[in-house]
This record gives C-alpha cells, sequence and structure tokens, in this order.
C-alpha cells in the first residue's frame, strides 16, 4: 500500500527518533490513541488526488454542474460552430431552417445551387448561430442540449482535471466530500511508522505514556532512560525501571566481558552514577547494590 503524506511533529529531540522504532509497544494501544487523538489537517487531503473521488457521488456532482450551466448560461455562452451545426441538424425545426435562409440571404453569403442544408450551415459565424438561436429557436432548449452532449460519458476526474491539477481535486469537491468517512480512510491507511512517532511523540515529557511503555515490556527501559526527559518522571525514579534499566545493559554489554563480576566491577559504578545524575537512585537499588553504589560519589567528583 502506498502510504500517504504526513507531517511529523515531535517532542522528543529528533536525534533519538531513531529509538522510538527500537521500542515494543502495544500497536492497538498505538492505533486507539491515533484514532483517538489525530486530527487530519486538511492540506494532507489534496495530496490523496483522484483517490478523493471515492468520498464524492459523481453523477450527483455532475448532475448539479450541468443544471448549474444550463440555469445560468445563455446561448452567448458558447462559441463552437461545430456545436451549433450538430444542434440544427438535430432539431431540424422549420422555424430553424427559415432562420439559416433568412441570414443567409441578409448577410448576402454565396449559396450555390447545388449546396444542401449542411453547406448552408458552414457559411454561418459564430454571431449568426447566436442570431439563429435567439430569433427563430428557444434558447434553453440549445444550451440543454450542449450541456447534455458535452457532459456525456465524462467523468468526474476528466471534469476536474480541465480546470486543476491532482493537488487541486479537494478543493473544488470538499463541499461534496463526507469528511467523516474521510477522515476514518485517511486514519486507517496512515502508515504504521507515522502513528508510532505520533503515539510517542511527546514520550519525552509524558510520565504516564513513558509508564504505560514500560509496564507493557520492561526491556524497553534502556531506550526510556535516554529517551525521557523529565528528571522528576516517576517511573524513571521506581526501583522496577531503574532495575530493569541496569539488567537491560548487563544483557547488552557482559559478553564483551570474561565474568559477569568482571563486567559489575567496570560498568556498574558508571550505570549507577548515570541515574543518580539524571533521576537519583531508588533506594533500595542502592542498597541491592551497595557494593558499587558506594564508588559512586568518589567517581562523582573524580576521586
Amino acid at each position: 500500500m502506498k502510504y500517504l503524506k504526513s507531517f511529523k511533529r515531535y517532542s522528543i529531540n529528533e536525534n533519538n527518533m531513531y529509538d522510538v522504532y527500537d521500542l515494543s509497544i502495544d500497536e492497538d494501544r498505538m492505533d486507539e490513541y491515533y484514532d483517538k487523538n489525530y486530527t487530519v489537517d486538511e492540506d494532507n487531503y489534496k495530496y490523496m488526488g483522484s483517490r478523493l473521488l471515492q468520498f464524492v457521488d459523481e453523477d450527483a456532482y455532475i448532475e448539479e454542474i450541468k443544471d448549474g450551466e444550463k440555469n445560468n448560461n445563455g446561448v452567448e455562452e458558447y462559441w463552437d460552430e461545430d456545436e451549433f451545426i450538430e444542434y440544427v441538424e438535430e432539431t431540424d425545426t422549420k422555424s430553424l431552417k427559415e432562420g439559416v435562409d433568412k441570414i443567409i440571404k441578409d448577410k448576402k453569403y454565396d449559396v450555390d445551387d447545388d449546396m444542401d442544408f449542411h453547406d448552408k450551415l458552414e457559411l454561418l459565424k459564430v454571431e449568426d448561430f447566436h442570431k439563429l438561436i435567439v430569433d427563430y429557436d428557444d434558447e434553453s432548449d440549445f444550451v440543454e442540449f450542449v450541456v447534455d452532449k458535452r457532459y456525456d460519458d465524462k467523468s468526474l476526474e476528466d471534469y476536474l482535471s480541465e480546470f486543476t491539477d491532482h493537488e487541486g481535486y479537494y478543493d473544488f469537491i470538499k463541499g461534496y466530500i463526507d469528511h467523516k468517512e474521510l477522515e476514518e480512510w485517511y486514519k486507517d491507511n496512515e502508515s504504521p511508522d507515522y502513528k508510532r512517532e505520533f503515539y510517542l511523540s511527546d514520550l519525552a515529557n509524558d510520565t504516564a505514556l513513558a509508564e504505560e511503555i514500560f509496564n507493557y515490556d520492561n526491556s524497553n527501559a534502556l531506550i526510556l532512560f535516554e529517551l525521557i526527559e523529565d528528571e522528576s518522571s516517576y517511573i524513571a525514579k521506581t526501583h522496577d525501571f531503574q532495575d530493569a534499566y541496569i539488567d537491560a545493559i548487563k544483557k547488552r554489554d557482559v559478553d564483551g566481558f570474561d565474568t559477569e563480576e568482571e563486567w559489575a566491577k567496570e560498568e556498574m559504578p558508571d550505570i549507577l552514577l548515570e541515574i543518580e545524575k539524571k533521576f537519583g537512585l531508588d533506594e533500595n537499588i542502592r542498597k541491592k547494590y551497595s557494593k558499587y553504589a558506594s564508588r559512586v560519589s568518589a567517581r562523582q567528583f573524580n576521586l
């Protein structure tokens, strides 16, 4: 599926945006949040082009256009000689034939004896046809004939393309669209990546959202630690979060050391110091890792 163009909004530092793709999230919850909170910018619809037409009753739209032309246009609006000739020949009334002969006589057009009626019509100029229709026929009948012919088998897209490019369709038809249906379709067809970005866009300072992401999968603590900017974040101060963060780092890095103890001896003081400086160490974490925590203050002051 080709996804729609979207306009991104981030409160997370953009240098860290790649991290949101590594978070394990509840995609049903993501969809629910997106559907409830995202408002589609009207400008987005302009990029849909011909896909917009499925939300318009094409027949009704075309009929309204035709009615507008029939009710508002006069014969002087039309300048295509072929349309006049076709109308006169198909109508084929005695009055029109007499009118043609009268105009030719008044204008002193050259007529050969072997000319048929079609040949005579080709002598007339546009202004002659205007006079012919007004004086010898019903002007509204002519307009209706031409309008019906012009829109015969013409699709809505054919009509719109005469006036604008794809990005202009929306401005022409927005008054005829069921916007609720359109918005639902747009949201359903939005890219999963953009839904994720929208769902997580306030993560840096939204403690409740950070807690929700952590509770879904506590291994998310590794990324959340980097993304959370609110130093007063409740979830980042908890024992469970800090313990999960430490465990995630250990799983990531321990294979680079000969033993787990060697890893802990080398890395734990710095990890604890990092937690202390950013969020403050949970007291139970301090006790659990007391053999390393005692070295935090020394490292903090480079002692």
